[in-house]
């Protein structure tokens, strides 16, 4: 399946429409999550489902404009449903809503539930840009925007942490001006503990990631142009600034 998916990428012209991109996505987001106990390789088939689900998205939108808002509805909601899936531990938890289990995944597991959300946004940003989105998408566009910022929440490995700075450049473009109450506070929050960033690259590094690269990508989303953005970036800022009060070491009814 994955392999079929693909071919229709590379070829770049070629779409599914919105009732088979939905019937796909239905038969992948089961095997995404927890299975049985007796079923085995269990993580081989989570990631197998994981990579599939990412070629769905990762295929262009039908031109077909009478179902621009269903198929933008159904994408997102696939890409969020596919991550907090994967990143729930067991088969109790249907849906891993705050991505509590994210921190238990790999470093490439990781990589690729971001790489599914980012490519849901750029894949979309045609339609968002050519239609008007009812209060029902618009509300399913804010739940996976406020998804995406817990993301970043306890990350620690540079390469994820530069690829989710990237992804949330990519969401504030592409939903802020669409969003009435797009979380700026939430993804304020996520990013606030990395400042400043301090990231000096191990001997012999082959990845080529930078504290320049980092702090650029970072101050990118902190400046947004956003008026609540920018006040909790400069209150952030002068927070960092303000020198420690210093403590009384006795106390003033003993002063002489």
């Amino acid at each position: 399946l994955n392999g079929a998916l693909k071919g229709l990428v590379s070829t770049e012209t070629s779409s599914l429409s919105c009732d088979v991109v939905q019937l796909i996505g239905n038969f992948l987001i089961p095997h995404i999550g927890p299975l049985d106990d007796d079923v085995p390789e269990e993580e081989e088939v989570r990631d197998a489902a994981t990579y599939c689900l990412l070629s769905l998205l990762s295929l262009p939108p039908p031109s077909s404009q009478s179902e621009e808002e269903k198929e933008v509805l159904l994408r997102f909601k696939l890409s969020q449903n596919g991550v907090q899936r994967r990143c729930a531990l067991d088969e109790d938890t249907e849906d891993d809503e705050d991505l509590g289990g994210l921190s238990s995944l790999s470093r490439l597991r990781r990589s690729t539930c971001f790489t599914l959300l980012h490519t849901t946004l750029v894949t979309l940003q045609p339609l968002l840009l050519s239609s008007e989105m009812t209060e029902t998408t618009k509300a399913q566009m804010q739940s996976f925007a406020s998804l995406t910022t817990f993301c970043l929440h306890n990350e620690t490995d540079p390469r994820c942490l530069l690829q989710l700075l990237q992804l949330f450049s990519t969401l504030q473009n592409t939903l802020a001006p669409y969003l009435p109450h797009f979380p700026h506070e939430e993804l304020f929050d996520a990013m606030a503990p990395y400042y400043p960033i301090q990231f000096t690259p191990p001997p012999n590094d082959v990845h080529g990631i930078t504290q320049d690269i980092l702090q650029n990508v970072y101050m990118d989303c902190l400046t947004w142009p956003n008026e609540r953005m920018r006040e909790l970036s400069v209150e952030m800022v002068l927070d960092r600034l303000r020198p420690l009060e210093k403590k009384s070491y006795y106390d003033e009814d003993e002063e002489e």
